[in-house]
């Protein structure tokens, strides 16, 4: 069977005839769709490498039986209005060639395939990673703010309808955007089985006080609700106060404004930006360079770079948002924005190693409940009763197995 996947994520076509992502969606990802499915035909944003990116540092998306549909961008109320009709009539026509739809939100193509899916009574299924109120709300712009009760709204009408609906968190968006079908709390992040050799060289590190603090954190610099703004702030406030100290931010994005801010707080020389790097080993070797990992987002699902922080024993603060408190104790966390808190945290934590190693015990420990093979099988067992659906929908539209 062929299954369709919708998403607002932004893809990147080379002329090697390679489609690239910036982060997560590798092609490794799509095998959880292809244990399953005979293809998969990935509906997003798919523009050209630009001549600033570097193919190397991104992950190759495209590969054996998976394909892709450039949809136009509908981002915006203006770019709704001018690409609209094309996004759904190219939608419309993916989808009239597809056999089961997969729509992962919140996102705007992944809302219309639903819509579309429903319209042209085709299965479907629902993948929830994140807040879209929370996620539009903390965006930034006030055009963008406007639309947050509306997709807020859509998203929960269309998972009160679905009848598969996979979770990134274990209590949190299910509580806010609840469905009546087969629902799986599975994480999408994609780590290897966690080696305890990684939790004794991080209790050693933290044993050995170095004389430079290395904080992390992992983070769109397109968007401003990872919290870099609360970071830079929270710096400024306590930098008399810590040893030397550097500030290494790995992400996407323009860095021009956060280059304009890290000065404006004093901290030009502090703040490293990172650019980006390839999922799996590069990541996880720049994580083991990370001293303290900070992820004080404004919103969030569940985010894969701190569960991958906790794979390496990293010691960690966070805030509350989205699912983050299943994840971390309460006293390392604090409220979005707050900087301040921030602040007294970095001071606190850099100032006890017992507290590190403590943490980077829990966290870890932790972070074996999110291995892939723990998450595989979730997936495995939500899709392989998606699958046996879609099926048994053909042969009931149709009256012959297999024919939708």
């Amino acid at each position: 069977m062929k299954m369709l996947f919708a998403h607002d994520h932004k893809f990147f076509y080379h002329p090697n005839g390679n489609i690239y992502s910036q982060v997560e969606f590798g092609y490794p990802m799509w095998d959880r769709y292809l244990h399953h499915f005979d293809t998969v035909k990935v509906c997003a944003r798919v523009s050209a490498v630009q001549e600033n990116q570097h193919i190397q540092k991104m992950n190759v998306s495209s590969g054996r039986r998976v394909s892709f549909v450039a949809i136009p961008d509908t981002n915006s109320p203006l770019k709704r209005l001018m690409n609209g009709r094309d996004a759904a009539a190219k939608l419309m026509t993916a989808i009239h060639d597809s056999d089961a739809i997969v729509a992962r939100l919140p996102s705007t193509i992944g809302s219309m395939a639903i819509d579309l899916a429903i319209k042209y009574d085709k299965p479907w299924a629902v993948e929830l990673v994140g807040d879209p109120w929370h996620s539009l709300w903390n965006y930034g712009s006030w055009k963008v703010k406007l639309y947050a009760p509306a997709l807020t709204y859509r998203t929960k009408k269309q998972l009160s309808k679905s009848k598969f609906s996979l979770y990134v968190t274990q209590r949190y968006l299910q509580s806010k955007y609840p469905s009546l079908g087969e629902t799986v709390a599975c994480s999408n992040v994609n780590i290897p089985e966690v080696d305890v050799r990684f939790l004794t060289s991080r209790l050693q590190r933290i044993q050995q006080r170095r004389s430079k603090i290395i904080f992390g954190v992992i983070g769109s610099l397109s968007v401003k609700y990872k919290g870099v703004d609360t970071i830079l702030s929270a710096f400024e406030k306590i930098r008399n106060d810590l040893p030397s100290f550097e500030i290494r931010i790995l992400g996407n994005g323009d860095l021009k404004p956060w280059r304009q801010l890290a000065a404006a707080r004093g901290l030009e020389k502090e703040a490293i930006f990172c650019g980006t790097l390839p999922g799996g080993e590069p990541v996880q070797r720049w994580l083991d360079d990370i001293d303290i990992y900070l992820q004080p987002s404004k919103t969030e699902g569940l985010p894969r770079s701190l569960i991958e922080a906790m794979s390496r024993g990293c010691p960690a603060i966070a805030s509350t948002a989205g699912g983050i408190p299943e994840l971390l104790d309460e006293e390392y966390l604090i409220q979005p924005g707050d900087d301040d808190a921030l602040a007294k945290l970095i001071l606190r934590l850099c100032d006890s190693a017992d507290a590190q190693l403590q943490q980077a015990e829990s966290n870890f420990h932790k972070a074996t409940e999110y291995t892939s093979r723990i998450l595989d099988e979730k997936r495995y067992g939500h899709y392989r009763s998606f699958l046996r659906y879609a099926k048994s929908y053909a042969v009931n539209k149709s009256g012959i197995p297999g024919v939708l």
